[in-house]
Parts: C-alpha cells; sequence; structure tokens
C-alpha cells in the first residue's frame, strides 16, 4: 500500500516496549511453570482491552480446546493449583495456532479487566492451564484524563478542560490566543519549568499538522493535537504555547505524575465495529464497511466544522490520483445544521458552474442522480465525523464502482472550505501521491 498510514493512583507501571509505549503494565511474566513456550508481556489498553506484545506459544497436537482465557474470583496461582475453570470465560477462542513473538490485541465482552482476577492460556477440554498472570487488586486500566486547563500568563492564552486522549492525543476545549506572538508554537517539555527544550521535545504540530509555521490566533477553539511519534504524553511535563525567541511561556498546562492512558491508536489498531480505517493524513481519516452491495463510509477530520468540507472517492485515474473525472462524496456538518454527504462529479478543479468543474451529481453540468444515502454525523472531541453510505455499484455513468475482488483502486481525498452556495471550493490539503486502498 503507497498511501500513508496511520489511523492508577497506584503506582502507575507504563508498558513500554523499545521506547513504544502500549498501555498500563499487567505482567511481563506467565508464571513459573509456563509450558509450550508461552511468553509475552501483557498490558491493558483500555478497561475492555488487552495486547499482548511478542506473544509466543506452540499448542500440544491440533490445538483443540486451546483459548486465552479470564478468570474471576480467583488469582492464577489458585485456578492453577485447583484446576477449577468453572469461572473463567473465554476472551480469545481457539483452538490457538503456533504464536511466535506476534502481537495480538483483543476486547473483554463479558465485563472489565478489573472484574478478572488472571489472564491464562489454557486448555477448556482437558481443564489445564499453560500459564497466567494474576490480575492486581484495585487495578486501574488506562482512561482519558482531564489534566486541567491553560493558565493565562500572556496574548490572551487560556482554555477549558485540557483531555488527554490516548499518550499521542490532546484535545484542548475552547483555546484561546490572540495571536500576537513574535514567534510561538505549541511546545511540550519534560521539564519541571517551562523553558526551551532539546529535541525530541519542543515545538509539536499544531492541529492541521503543521510545525513549521507560528501559531496563528485562535478564538475559543476546540482542537486536537497529535504529539510525533517520537514522544508521548505520559513522559511530559507540560504543554506551552511557547515564544521560542524570547523564551516566553504565554500559558501552560500540565501533566499528572500518574498518567494512565490508552496508547495511541496510531500503535493499536483496534477495531470495534468491524470497519476497515486508514488515515490519509493528520488531518483525515477514512474508515468504511462493506455490506453486501453497499459501502458505508465514515470520514472523520480535524477541521474547523463551520467552514470546511472533507472529500473522499476514487480518482479519475487509474494510475495515480487525478481530480479530473473523480467520483467524490463531499461532507460537512455544521453547527446547528443537517450533516451532508454529498456526491461529485469532478471534471475540473474550478468551483461549479454550468460548464462543470467542481459539481455534486444533481448539478445542471452533471445532470445525474445523489446515490448518497444515511447520513449521519457527530462531533468527539474536536473530530467531526460523518458517515454515509452508497451502493458499490450504483449503475450511475457519474459514478464509478468500488471493487471487491482484490483489485487495488486509486483514491482521492481532499480538506477544503465550503463556499457561498455551500459546494466545495479549491482545496487547503489533498491527495499528493499515488494512495491505493483494497476495499
Amino acid at each position: 500500500m503507497a498511501c500513508l498510514l496511520q489511523l492508577a493512583l497506584l503506582c502507575v507501571v507504563v508498558g513500554s516496549v523499545d521506547g513504544k509505549y502500549y498501555g498500563k503494565e499487567i505482567a511481563t511474566s506467565w508464571g513459573s511453570s509456563a509450558s509450550n513456550g508461552l511468553a509475552g508481556s501483557i498490558y491493558a489498553v483500555d478497561k475492555n482491552t488487552i495486547q499482548i506484545i511478542g506473544f509466543s506459544f506452540t499448542p500440544s497436537g491440533d490445538g483443540a480446546g486451546t483459548a486465552i482465557l479470564m478468570g474471576k474470583g480467583k488469582t492464577f496461582e489458585n485456578a492453577k493449583t485447583s484446576g477449577d475453570l468453572s469461572n473463567a470465560v473465554t476472551v480469545m477462542a481457539g483452538p490457538l495456532r503456533s504464536y511466535n513473538g506476534e502481537d495480538i490485541i483483543f476486547d473483554i465482552a463479558d465485563g472489565v479487566i478489573s472484574d478478572f482476577g488472571y489472564l491464562a492460556v489454557g486448555n477448556t477440554d482437558s481443564q489445564v492451564l499453560y500459564g497466567g498472570a494474576s490480575i492486581p487488586q484495585g487495578f486501574v486500566a488506562p482512561a482519558q484524563q482531564d489534566i486541567g486547563t491553560f493558565t493565562s500568563r500572556a496574548h490572551s492564552v487560556r482554555s477549558q478542560e485540557v483531555t488527554v486522549i490516548d499518550d499521542r492525543t490532546i484535545f484542548i476545549r475552547s483555546f484561546r490566543y490572540d495571536g500576537q506572538g513574535p514567534d510561538a508554537y505549541f511546545y511540550v517539555g519534560v521539564t519541571d519549568a517551562v523553558k526551551l527544550q532539546q529535541a525530541p521535545y519542543g515545538i509539536i504540530p499544531d492541529e492541521n499538522g503543521v510545525s513549521d509555521k507560528k501559531a496563528t490566533q485562535y478564538s475559543d477553539r476546540d482542537i486536537m493535537l497529535t504529539l510525533p511519534s517520537t514522544i508521548s504524553a505520559i513522559e511530559l511535563k507540560w504543554l506551552s504555547m511557547f515564544c521560542i525567541s524570547y523564551s516566553h511561556n504565554f500559558g501552560e498546562v500540565t501533566f499528572p505524575d500518574d498518567l494512565n492512558v490508552p496508547p495511541h491508536i496510531g500503535q493499536v489498531d483496534i477495531d470495534r465495529e468491524g470497519f476497515n480505517c486508514e488515515a490519509m493524513s493528520e488531518q483525515l481519516q477514512v474508515s468504511w464497511l462493506i455490506t453486501n452491495d453497499s459501502i458505508t463510509f465514515e470520514l472523520a477530520g480535524n477541521i474547523n466544522r463551520n467552514e470546511d468540507y472533507m472529500a473522499f472517492g476514487l480518482s479519475g485515474s487509474t494510475t495515480r490520483p487525478q481530480m479530473n473525472d473523480a467520483d467524490v462524496v463531499v461532507a460537512d456538518y455544521r453547527e446547528g445544521s443537517t450533516p451532508r454527504a454529498v456526491d461529485y462529479f469532478i471534471t475540473s478543479k474550478a468551483q461549479c458552474s454550468s460548464n462543470g468543474g467542481t459539481c455534486p451529481d444533481t448539478s445542471t453540468a452533471n445532470v445525474a442522480i445523489d446515490d448518497v444515502t444515511d447520513v449521519s454525523a457527530e462531533v468527539t472531541y474536536g473530530i467531526t465525523r460523518v458517515k454515509y453510505t452508497r451502493a458499490r455499484n450504483t449503475g450511475d455513468a457519474k459514478d464509478k464502482e468500488y471493487m471487491t475482488d482484490g483489485t487495488e483502486q486509486q483514491v482521492v481525498w481532499a480538506v477544503g472550505p465550503l463556499n457561498t452556495k455551500k459546494e466545495a471550493a479549491k482545496h487547503y490539503t489533498n491527495a499528493r501521491s499515488s494512495c491505493e486502498l483494497y476495499f
């Protein structure tokens, strides 16, 4: 694939392997009597999700009856000694195959992690446990965490509550800054005092993924910041609007020492709804789900919802991203308005006119049908999400078919402003390099 891949108040033991954060550590050992090559480090991603990094296991025979289990009311040692698995539930059904240092992740359907006393690999037929680990009493799984508000020190910097969504995602509510600082950026550090930092700390990208331009004015905007892959919020002391030239802190919010949040979804791919997911950029993510002859999309963007649109669809060329002759859907969700996802066929990059351009299918230029249905939307933590459905093959001359036979298809995407007619105007960002997806 050629496109960009993204998309405890006790003593908190964070989980890291080779410098990456994987959640809160449950155990790194499967017990002194573990058998069948059982190994791997166990982490809680959130209250319902566990991942095992470097999982190894060799089943006996065909592995019949093997599974990953979680038990209630007992520690692993109690369950191993008693051989009583009556309170165990299967969280990853088998038969398990051979694993050799692989990373696996699974959700717990029946309860949350703290409901259980242990996790183990066992055999439900023979009632044998090959190895496992007890879950500490009072275990608090990672969760989104509010950390306070920005202090106001200069240039009208202030905010409402700041939430750490995961170890690389920070949501700031109603952020304000007058934009008058000569050389100010979003800036993070690991020192007690807010001051200049050495790499990899310092300047981080803004809500649009831009880190080489100074911050402009913010007027009570909700924004989402994504830390670079080299930085985890777990290690940070503060986030500031910081002027580099004068080493001046305009305002900061601090991170608690006991921060206990999920790992970033770019490191852990959690698919809860069956949707496939790809990040087109730091600003736009596309998810899709095929059901019979229909395909449902969700466009999720870190955009100005009252001004911007998100667009996604099939390229006008089979070999490269091309807007001309592209079949796209343009989606927006303005505050106080009904969400929209509009079927477009593009004949040029110009705004729509009677002669063509970037036009809805129902325009006089295209004289076709809008085949988009079931439009819904929500805004969560500053991310605008618009969901819609269309037939894979509408039969409309202005639409292209989404293939499900293993054919790789070129896609295009864009983010830009709506014009006064609420139609797509020239984009801010769009697909610049080849991006092929399998639907």
